[in-house]
């Protein structure tokens, strides 16, 4: 027997309600009509509404703080940055993979490991006086690699006129090269020589000319970072504390 989809909680409670007895009805009335004559002479008391114990009040009233005041706290707590792994440049045949598109080629020379992601396959590279990192090779013996402003526009392909150098220990807790924050700024981490915001390195520069501050706090599923929409220099010897600049989620991350 299939289950009626508009019963509540409650449907059960009012199926089992007994049918009308208006034999019963009707002494109830006459019992009821006695009480009220017999105490009609009587003052009626006065009814007192039921107060609301003082401690419930409190205990409703801080649970209403929390949730007002406490929003950011709780969205760290709901909501999650989402970590992707290495990104796939190749395909499994050592070929550059179909999602990325080649906005020119030149030629150049690695130099060193990357200083913008700890992969295995990422260098740091010279074309001419342009500094390239990272750039993804297909093996250690590859003769091309592919460089990247960031992971989401063309790439440049540099013909190696030297062989890939060694890459060394891979650093623990690196910082990701790229993020993604929850308001939609696109942001990759700065290899050269930056300024100081708060106090701290502006560790990545975004699409549209922002900045984010320091490294991530990775304590909430949900990281958060400092972030300032414009550059605001430090006085010497007198740092603008860091505080003074908001916090913004971390949607995504690319390591």
């Amino acid at each position: 027997m299939s289950e009626d989809p508009t019963r509540t909680p409650f449907s059960a409670l009012r199926a089992s309600t007994a049918a009308r007895d208006e034999d019963a009805r009707a002494q109830a009335r006459e019992l009821l009509a006695e009480h009220i004559g017999a105490s009609a002479s009587e003052p009626v008391p006065r009814r007192r509404r039921p107060r609301m114990p003082r401690t419930r009040w409190v205990a409703s009233a801080a649970a209403a703080t929390v949730i007002a005041g406490g929003g950011a706290a709780l969205a760290a707590v709901l909501l999650q940055t989402e970590h992707t792994g290495h990104l796939a440049v190749f395909t499994a045949q050592g070929t550059l993979s179909p999602r990325f598109h080649v906005a020119g080629t030149a030629s150049g020379y690695c130099f060193t490991a990357s200083l913008a992601t700890d992969a295995l396959d990422a260098y740091r590279c010279i074309q001419g006086n342009a500094l390239h990192d990272p750039c993804f090779a297909a093996s250690a013996s590859a003769r091309s690699v592919v460089c990247f402003l960031d992971p989401w526009h063309p790439v440049t392909v540099l013909q190696l006129t030297r062989r890939l150098p060694r890459h060394g220990p891979v650093p623990k807790l690196a910082l990701p090269w790229a993020i993604v924050t929850s308001d939609g700024r696109h942001c990759t981490f700065l290899t050269g020589a930056t300024a100081p915001m708060g106090g701290e390195r502006i560790n990545y520069g975004c699409v549209h000319g922002s900045y984010l501050i320091g490294a991530p706090d990775r304590r909430n599923p949900l990281w958060t970072i400092r972030s300032a929409r414009a550059y605001v220099p430090d006085r010497p010897g007198h740092p603008t504390p860091i505080t003074r600049f908001p916090l913004v989620g971390i949607k995504v991350t690319v390591p």
